[in-house]
């Protein structure tokens, strides 16, 4: 989202809700996320401690992603969308609304208990 944004010149602060820290964090997010994968059953290689089950149970579910994600690639017949063609303005309108409408109803929490909790959540 961040960089079909950013190629169609549309401003992140347009939107009610901006997910911090990125690209970056959806960047950091991938890194750890890849190397929690490779690393997941790395003691299946150390010396003497090979064994079959615990390599599938730690690596099986790759090859399982690649397998439904091009099933659904070839079924499908899914496109990667190119960022100049992200729709970013249908339904935009509704959703505007449906903020005024719930900015409109809401009402500031009264007391020390109703407060705590719109605080936390």
């Amino acid at each position: 989202m961040y960089y079909g944004l950013k190629k169609q010149g549309i401003s992140r602060d347009d939107f009610p809700y901006k997910a911090p820290f990125q690209p970056y964090a959806s960047w950091f997010g991938a890194i750890f996320v890849f190397l929690v994968l490779l690393f997941n059953g790395f003691t299946v290689f150390l010396r003497g401690n090979w064994d079959v089950s615990v390599f599938l149970a730690a690596y099986i579910c790759i090859p399982i992603f690649f397998v439904f994600y091009l099933y659904w690639k070839i079924v499908k017949r899914t496109k990667w969308v190119p960022l100049e063609e992200i729709d970013f303005i249908t339904g935009r309108r509704e959703l505007d609304e449906v903020a005024e409408q719930e900015e409109a109803r809401y009402e500031a929490p009264k007391g020390f208990w109703q407060k705590l909790w719109a605080w936390l959540f």
